[in-house]
């Protein structure tokens, strides 16, 4: 089987890229994502890890289908990468423009977090990503309210629109997680919010694939600093940030 393709104009590929250069699926009103991954339909320019591997040979690429292991080439650049189905342990890092910055209640903001492996070079993709957003109380950090939840697999194999969270690869050849969060319609107002981004253990019930096996992906840590007004921590099996909205309005 061949692997699957997609097409990319850029060459460079510089890992702290994220959001000025990430191109999102296309977005409801309530900012979700609305539409199946990776429709946008740039190149693979990296190597990448699958957490999950179809009777040892391919992997599960964001579009569903199936992806060859072992070597492979961009098609625009020509060049040389390869697909790992082994066992990987991974950094997270989060989009720098949502760490670094402040945002208010009522804003539209991008989540973006990419698992990279440091050992092989390569992006790790999942379909068993998970995304949470909770607000949580900012002195006993218990959590409030559920805003937001979903997985990268319920957006997979599915007819039509769908409001799953989403893995992407954009005009760099990078792969992203990435989720449109609108805090207006989600009535997200000023105060604390947690956002999580956890690998689950077991493979979704969808799966259309027998002799699917799920991969151990570990993360090891995470790239950000926490600042004044972000925390950024991490699990083995997760990442998750602490962040305030601040009141709507003014400049």
């Amino acid at each position: 089987m061949k692997a699957a393709k997609m097409c990319v104009s850029a060459v460079a590929m510089t890992l702290m890229v994220f959001s000025v250069l990430s191109v999102s699926v296309i977005a409801g009103e309530n900012g979700n994502q609305k539409d199946k991954p990776d429709v946008m339909g740039f190149e693979l320019n990296q190597n990448i890890a699958f957490g999950e591997v179809v009777d040892g040979v391919s992997g599960i690429y964001p579009t569903g289908e199936l992806f060859d292991l072992g070597p492979f080439a961009n098609e625009t650049t020509g060049k040389e990468l390869m697909a790992y189905g082994e066992p990987v342990d991974v950094v997270a890092n989060w989009s720098d423009d949502l760490v670094l910055h402040q945002f208010k209640a009522g804003s539209k903001i991008r989540t973006e977090v990419i698992l990279w492996d440091p050992a092989r070079d390569a992006a790790a993709y999942t379909i068993r990503a998970h995304f949470a957003i909770q607000e949580i109380d900012p002195v006993s950090k218990a959590v409030v309210r559920n805003v937001w939840d979903g997985t990268v697999a319920e957006g997979l194999w599915a007819d039509g629109l769908t409001d799953a969270y989403s893995a992407e690869v954009n005009q760099l050849g990078m792969l992203l997680y990435g989720y449109n969060w609108d805090t207006r319609a989600l009535n997200c107002h000023e105060g604390m919010y947690r956002l999580t981004f956890t690998i689950d253990a077991a493979l979704p019930d969808n799966v259309p694939y027998p002799n699917t096996e799920a991969q151990d992906l570990t993360i090891t840590g995470v790239d950000d600093v926490s600042t004044d007004f972000t925390n950024v921590f991490s699990s083995s099996t997760s990442t998750w940030i602490e962040m305030t909205l601040l009141p709507p309005g003014g400049r």
